[in-house]
């Protein structure tokens, strides 16, 4: 295991491939774009609510909630984000 993580990390390294978000432990994070919208969609794998940074200004799509600088994500839940537009 530890093998398989040195040789992913040195991959992802030389492929220059880069986190979307700095997330703890049990998150994931998938960026897609419609048209000119960034959409983060993420997802707590875990059993314990976690805390993630986001990069600017973003709603949740499934309750209208407003976000910047952090969210929480309760366990086995998921955010669906779309960045705010610049006025």
């Amino acid at each position: 295991a530890e093998l398989y993580e040195a040789l992913a990390d040195w991959l992802l390294g030389l492929a220059k491939v880069q986190p979307i978000l700095s997330v703890p432990q049990g998150i994931e994070v998938t960026e897609r774009w419609q048209d000119d919208r960034r959409l983060l969609f993420v997802l707590n794998h875990g059993d314990e609510e976690r805390e993630i940074t986001v990069p600017g200004r973003f709603s949740n799509l499934l309750n209208d909630e407003s976000i910047s600088r952090t969210a929480a994500i309760e366990p086995k839940d998921v955010l669906v984000l779309v960045e705010a537009q610049a006025i």
